[in-house]
């Protein structure tokens, strides 16, 4: 398969995070669109972390365009708006477990090539 140097401004990765609920850790799994940052941004945002001038708050705020699989107390698809956005990220866990995998999308990548 050839290479398109023009990639795509972004994609979906999966999110896995475990909560706890009824005394157990429970996992729950939705999609995030994440925005393709260059290497040299994501190398950036790895120093800026490592250095504590950035957490994964931070990150999320920058590499996240959107989600699926994420619902309302209804069961219904919740879009993605901006303060559904900053709810999402006051759960304990949750940024922590989406700049995770925004790190494994990419790291991921690199290690197959």
């Amino acid at each position: 398969m050839a290479f398109v140097l023009k990639q795509s401004d972004s994609y979906s990765w999966p999110v896995k995070v475990d909560l706890p609920e009824d005394g157990k850790l429970k996992r729950h799994t939705f999609e995030i669109v994440f925005k393709n940052v260059s290497q040299s941004r994501f190398q950036e945002m790895i120093d800026q972390s490592s250095a504590g001038e950035i957490n994964d708050v931070d990150v999320c705020r920058e590499v996240v365009l959107g989600w699926s699989g994420i619902l309302d107390e209804n069961g219904e698809e919740m879009p993605f708006v901006q303060k559904k956005f900053e709810e999402l990220l006051d759960v304990l866990g949750i940024p922590t477990a989406i700049a995770s995998s925004f790190i494994e999308s990419r790291l991921g990548a690199r290690r197959k090539n």
